[in-house]
């Protein structure tokens, strides 16, 4: 898909959300929220840069989220993961956040779980009328989807680097979720 037909299908799905009220501001939520998987990397060692392949998909998803208003940038403190989301924050002059930090040696649901809770907060508090731009890792983002209140078990193969989720909060519902490959 080319970036402009994906950059105006995200628009157009923004837009038919918007008129159908779908796109309520929860009095503690976000605007919307951007969640992506990080791009693929070099090998399977503990903290690898990004492979030539992963770099393309970093700058494609730069391309197509330029226009739709990413307003704050979240990333664990891998490599892989804030040179995913690097071309986008450099190109709209953003920072990448790595608050709140996270453990990249604690790998157990509990330490997951209080980094998702955590970021939650951290977005209610800071970002209530902002589109955020998330990136995480096959194995948290669908808890992360979780405790933004998706109600809907969401899986994400170790060879999926190409998922690209919406998440816009809806008042007293749980979200609406799309998902799309980018």
């Amino acid at each position: 898909m080319t970036r402009h037909r994906l950059t105006c299908r995200i628009g157009h799905y923004l837009g038919v959300m918007f008129f159908l009220g779908l796109m309520t501001v929860p009095i503690e939520a976000q605007k919307t929220i951007i969640i992506v998987r990080h791009a693929e990397k070099v090998d399977d060692s503990h903290n690898p840069q990004l492979s030539p392949k992963g770099k393309m998909r970093a700058q494609a998803l730069a391309r197509h989220l330029q226009d739709v208003g990413v307003s704050a940038v979240y990333s664990t403190g891998y490599i892989r993961t804030i040179d995913t989301v690097s071309p986008l924050a450099n190109s709209l002059g953003l920072n990448v956040s790595l608050e709140p930090i996270h453990d990249i040696n604690a790998f157990s649901d509990n330490a997951i779980t209080r980094y998702h809770e955590a970021l939650v907060t951290q977005l209610q508090r800071m970002h209530q009328d902002d589109v955020v731009l998330i990136v995480g890792h096959s194995n948290s983002l669908p808890g992360l989807l979780q405790t933004l209140g998706h109600p809907e078990s969401i899986a994400i193969a170790s060879e999926e680097y190409d998922n690209l989720f919406v998440v816009i909060p809806r008042l007293g519902e749980p979200p609406s979720v799309l998902r799309f490959r980018f």
